[in-house]
């Protein structure tokens, strides 16, 4: 071989083809050999140490430092997504419960709020919604706290009897003070004859009395109980004109009293086995002149009598409400 043709081997760096010069040893066989060369038919042998390999590691390791830093930064990425992830999700429960605690609350203020309203009757809120079922309401007497379409009920268990009045009436003050004087006549030292006859006096004094705050008591309804005896009925005085007239003249305007009364109508109502006469009269004298509607039962011993009174100028403005009152009379026995 010539030595154009060993330059050109030297060149493509390929072997030669004889056997005496060994092949060049591949820098994977590792990075520090002894390199033959031929020149000129000569061996001449330096030692030579190969950087090819050692460039090849290095590369190789900086492409696994590179690959790990890249998965460390990818796996820091991925937990600070995940964490920003969770932090998402814990302030979205957060929030979520706070937008749950805040209905919540509001709720249950509203509740309260509502409650304390409706036990107030503030601005007639209650009365408004008993007054959607006023017969429920009264059924429960709930109208003893609550006005229900403009009434209340007075519920008088220790006597025995109830009735609706309207709701801005108030009760009548003298009343009290004749209560008083009574529990000091039965508490003196007078002797038992006396007592019995200023408590015979005090039996016509009306239990109860209702009317119009600052009226001189010509405008009222009262109950008046009074003893009977036990045999006594209203039917024995006959049916409901015939007993009108009977009580007109004999007790309301008997002869001599310089009054006058005329019976206007008079009817008969049952009430769970207790007879009622209903009576509406006028009654005229020197120096007044009323309208009235009055209601009789008797029960145990005791003539009960309901008399709303008015003058009659009044008559046409409150005649519903006089009505009203005597068909909710009832005992309790």
């Amino acid at each position: 071989m010539g030595v154009l043709g060993m330059s050109l081997l030297l060149q493509l760096n390929l072997p030669p083809a004889s056997s005496t010069l060994p092949c060049i040893i591949s820098p994977a066989q590792g990075s520090s050999c002894r390199r033959r060369i031929c020149v000129g038919g000569r061996v001449e042998g330096r030692s030579v140490r190969r950087k090819d390999g050692v460039r090849s590691g290095r590369k190789q390791l900086g492409f696994l430092v590179a690959a790990s830093l890249q998965d460390e930064k990818e796996a820091a990425t991925t937990s600070s997504s995940t964490t920003t992830e969770s932090s998402s999700d814990t302030s979205v429960v957060s929030s979520s419960s706070a937008s749950w605690v805040v209905p919540r609350r509001f709720v249950l203020g509203t509740s309260v709020g509502l409650l304390v309203a409706l036990g107030a009757n503030f601005l007639g809120v209650t009365s408004a919604l008993l007054s959607l079922n006023p017969a429920l309401s009264r059924a429960a007497r709930v109208d003893v706290l609550y006005p229900v379409q403009g009434y209340k009920r007075c519920l008088e268990t220790s006597r025995g009897f109830e009735f609706i009045y309207p709701a801005q009436w108030v009760g009548d003050q003298r009343l009290l003070y004749r209560a008083v004087e009574r529990a000091e006549r039965e508490r003196s030292l007078d002797l038992p004859s006396l007592q019995q006859q200023q408590n015979r006096r005090s039996s016509i004094d009306p239990v109860v009395a209702f009317g119009p705050p600052g009226s001189n008591g010509e405008l009222n309804v009262s109950i008046v109980v009074a003893p009977t005896l036990p045999s006594f009925t209203l039917e024995k005085l006959g049916g409901p004109k015939e007993a009108g007239e009977t009580l007109l003249h004999r007790f309301i305007a008997p002869e001599g009293s310089n009054k006058v009364a005329n019976l206007v109508n008079a009817e008969r109502r049952d009430n769970m086995g207790v007879v009622f006469y209903t009576l509406e009269y006028i009654v005229e004298g020197p120096a007044f002149s009323r309208h009235n509607v009055a209601v009789y039962a008797t029960s145990g011993g005791e003539l009960f009598s309901l008399n709303a009174q008015s003058p009659k100028a009044l008559w046409p403005n409150v005649q519903n409400q006089f009505r009203e009152m005597a068909n909710s009379f009832g005992l309790l026995r």
